[in-house]
């Protein structure tokens, strides 16, 4: 297609016209056309990379994995901080003695215990502060299984019984 040459009106430039009837160049038409449209602008997206886990890793999640399924088969489904039944409540896997900890005492072996693991509720609104984070914090003395979770933590690991439960 042949453009006239001349004056944009845009730019004061001399340049191809392809608007005659404005004197407008291929810039300065594209701004008159979207100038009431936002400007879309396109995010680069972000690189997501899988990050590695190494055999031994992976074989510690797999065998928690596994505990877990069979616990969900095996164990009623109830807090056992409160005694409510999961229809009424959200329930999650807690661990008596956290992962954390397993691993700063090197055993690795309880993380994936099923004695080790145990039902209670989460927290939600304003009201209901879960038996999960209960046990978590210094209010782990209301649990009805708090006799039961200190028995266990003082069996299995004493020396962390003795610096985070008494």
């Amino acid at each position: 297609m042949n453009y006239k040459n001349g004056i944009c009106k845009g730019c004061n430039t001399i340049q191809s016209l392809v608007n005659v009837k404005y004197c407008l160049c291929f810039k300065c038409n594209r701004e008159r056309l979207n100038m009431n449209k936002p400007v879309k602008v396109y995010k680069q997206p972000k690189m997501q990379y899988i990050k590695r886990i190494s055999s031994k890793q992976l074989h510690i999640n797999k065998d928690y994995y596994n505990t877990l399924k069979e616990f969900d088969m095996v164990t009623e489904k109830f807090c056992t901080g409160c005694g409510k039944w999961e229809p009424v409540i959200k329930l999650s896997h807690s661990h008596i003695i956290s992962r954390a900890d397993c691993a700063n005492y090197n055993r690795m072996d309880l993380y994936s215990d099923p004695r080790n693991i145990t039902y209670h509720c989460l927290s939600f609104g304003d009201n209901h502060v879960g038996c999960a984070t209960k046990w978590e914090n210094s209010e782990r003395v209301t649990l009805l299984d708090y006799e039961k979770n200190i028995a266990f933590v003082k069996q299995e690991i004493p020396e962390l019984y003795k610096i985070k439960y008494l």
